[in-house]
């Protein structure tokens, strides 16, 4: 999701130091299973995400923005006060295949492997639609692997960095579909809008 004018597309490409995003997450085209509302939030190089499950049909409501501030549930509240503050509607469905290990360990330590990068522009009669067809590929030049964990990074985590000589490097999913799109001229953009926004982003 995003405002009119990009402002959470052009807070990465500007580098600003603290910004965030607002997800719609989606795992399944059935029906009865539900969508996941997520703020994820950079405050310089630390990041925060909440999260939230709610069900469908709360969710096209968040979707056409219609879902008021005074929510029961602090997550969501949180989630749609970030989204009418940027005035945040749907913009790309994005999708990609996750490989995903989780420590058995007491530390919530989580290494995912992101590949297959995909997008396609929103459609308003299947918001969350997995594999209708319309997907356009957006190139990765390798996969794309996350260490995660909270307050301290595992030492087995910094010799895995270390012995395979990773280096810290922001890929950000939703920037990267939308400048593919935006040089495809097929996100249904405004023209001179799209233009601005593409020399920005590259």
């Amino acid at each position: 999701m995003d405002g009119p004018e990009l402002p959470l597309f052009r807070g990465t490409v500007e580098g600003h130091r603290n910004r965030f995003k607002l997800r719609m997450r989606s795992y399944s085209d059935d029906p009865k299973a539900p969508i996941f509302c997520e703020v994820k939030r950079r405050v310089d190089r630390i990041v925060r995400k909440v999260r939230v499950r709610v069900e469908r049909a709360l969710a096209e409501q968040v979707v056409q923005g219609e879902v008021p501030l005074t929510l029961a549930d602090p997550r969501l509240a949180e989630f749609v006060e970030a989204q009418h503050s940027t005035g945040a509607l749907p913009l790309v469905r994005v999708r990609y295949e996750r490989e995903a290990y989780e420590s058995s360990a007491q530390d919530p330590v989580r290494m995912t492997f992101d590949s297959a990068l995909s997008y396609a522009p929103f459609d308003p009669a299947a918001p969350f639609r997995l594999h209708d067809g319309a997907y356009q590929a957006t190139p990765l030049p390798a996969t794309i692997v996350e260490l995660k964990f909270t307050d301290r990074c595992p030492s087995w985590m910094t010799r895995i960095v270390d012995e395979l000589q990773l280096c810290r490097e922001s890929i950000p999913k939703y920037v990267l579909c939308v400048q593919h799109g935006l040089r495809r001229g097929s996100l249904g953009l405004d023209p001179d809008a799209a233009a601005l926004l593409r020399t920005q982003g590259e």
